[in-house]
């Protein structure tokens, strides 16, 4: 029997818990999300020669607008992203996928440069605060063994998306236009929705943090584990949380010898980003 009498704690539950529905729902549906941040992200670089064409515009044109995007992911992974801590990742989830859907299909109806950096960069905050918040729930609700092959599975949504957005981005374009685009690039998110009002489950760790009922928290609890006591559950993640270091500094990264992988991390990552930046928004045009 599962329970948390000399386990560890809620924690150890989650850590031990079977691959079951509860997971596979929850890497399906943010993978899901994933592949429509993917498809949004670069909708823009497929569509941009079509726009310079329509428009009159020289492809060099695009260059703010391409930086704008990135700057809005940014913003949203900086500021809409960490509010999930004090609303519930559930919560920026909807938020954020409902903010890049409604944007994405606003820029279809764009008809100057200046209406199209304020989409794209509103478009680009909730891109920003969904990606961070779908690793995280998807890491919270892994088992240890599993965790980090979930989290790679469902990061791939987002290099997956961006590559059907460009097959299917190049069909639209040829039989309808590049507003066709955007319309399905923000529709497809907003239709999700309600999928994820319904099927997503909120942070079990948020809601005992939170101070939720059980009778909220339970059903989670029992989808982990069915033999687990959700009383003890509850009790072992609330001892695990005020036990753990309150409060968060980005110069924590570089305490306790973690200088050197930080920025190496760090370098990895701006490169990594550099290239994509120069391929993906670039070569189209």
């Amino acid at each position: 029997m599962a329970t948390l009498s000399g386990t560890g704690g809620g924690n150890a539950v989650i850590d031990r818990a079977k691959f079951g529905p509860l997971q596979f729902g929850v890497t399906a549906l943010c993978f899901i999300i994933a592949m429509l941040d993917g498809f949004d992200t670069q909708s823009i670089a497929f569509v941009a020669p079509r726009i310079a064409e329509d428009w009159g515009l020289a492809p060099s044109a695009f260059g703010p607008i391409f930086a704008i995007g990135l700057l809005g992911l940014t913003v949203g992974a900086f500021t809409l992203s960490p509010a999930a801590d004090r609303f519930g990742r559930k919560t920026i989830i909807l938020i954020s996928t409902f903010i890049f859907g409604l944007f994405a299909l606003l820029t279809a109806f764009s008809t100057s440069m200046n209406e199209l950096l304020i989409y794209r960069f509103i478009t680009g905050i909730g891109l920003g605060a969904a990606m961070p918040n779908i690793i995280a729930l998807t890491s919270e609700y892994g088992p240890a063994r599993l965790r980090a092959t979930l989290v790679t599975v469902m990061f791939c949504g987002f290099p997956l998306g961006s590559t059907i957005g460009g097959l299917v981005s190049t069909w639209l374009i040829v039989e309808f236009d590049w507003h066709s685009v955007f319309v399905v690039g923000g529709i497809l998110p907003l239709l999700l929705l309600p999928v994820l009002w319904v099927m997503l489950p909120e942070s079990v760790r948020f809601l005992v943090a939170k101070g939720a009922p059980e009778s909220r928290i339970a059903p989670i609890v029992r989808k982990i584990d069915a033999n687990a006591s959700v009383g003890e559950f509850i009790d072992g993640l609330k001892h695990e949380q005020s036990t753990a270091a309150k409060g968060f500094s980005v110069f924590q990264l570089f305490r306790e010898g973690r200088t050197p992988t930080t920025l190496l991390i760090w370098v990895a990552f701006f490169m990594n980003l550099l290239v994509m930046y120069f391929l993906v928004n670039w070569l189209p045009t």
